[in-house]
């Protein structure tokens, strides 16, 4: 296996009229989990899926927040967290890909997002990110080193008329060594000549 991950901690919360709701893992491999709410003129959903796998991670989450309602008192409040903590096998260049969409309306609605991945040892942050943006890196993943990866995203309307909407996707893929794609190449070739 390329990634050991060593902790994780993944979790989802919405808070509203009718009080909180969420979920949390620490446990390794998928989490999926939804929730939301509804009211006359008044919505909330938050959902995250994220996946941590032997040659890839991947988190993706989304809330969306609305209230056309001048006397709606609030609060709405979606939050997702992912942190992870990981080494790799052997070293391996992964990609590093980043999507983020953060939108918000009237006086009331808000979002933030933040991506940080850094090496744990030295604490020097490989990437960082606190906007909406499209990324994409490549990194030497060294074996001995622990990594930390932290993606968090929030929204909220206050009161009255607002919305917030936020999206992301974060993966960090391992990138097929030269060997490893030459060997999948001959593969496919002798079952073409077999046909």
């Amino acid at each position: 296996a390329s990634f050991v991950y060593s902790s994780s901690l993944r979790s989802i919360s919405l808070s509203s009229p009718s009080g909180v709701s969420g979920a949390s893992s620490s446990a390794f491999g998928d989490f999926l989990e939804f929730r939301s709410y509804s009211a006359p003129m008044v919505s909330a959903a938050l959902q995250q899926a994220s996946t941590l796998g032997a040659d890839s991670m991947s988190f993706g989450a989304f809330s969306q927040l609305f209230s056309s309602s001048g006397g709606f008192g609030g609060p709405l409040s979606g939050s997702s967290l992912s942190s992870v903590t990981f080494s790799v096998g052997t070293d391996v260049l992964a990609t590093l890909n980043v999507g983020a969409v953060l939108q918000s309306s009237g006086a009331s609605g808000s979002t933030g997002m933040s991506v940080v991945l850094r090496d744990v040892l030295t604490g020097v942050v490989i990437y960082s990110t606190n906007t909406a943006t499209n990324a994409s890196l490549e990194y030497n993943f060294v074996t001995g080193r622990s990594y930390q990866i932290d993606v968090v995203s929030a929204a909220s309307v206050a009161s009255g008329v607002g919305s917030a909407f936020t999206n992301y996707s974060v993966s960090i893929t391992v990138v097929p060594a030269p060997a490893t794609l030459a060997v999948a190449g001959l593969a496919l070739l002798g079952q073409r000549r077999r046909r």
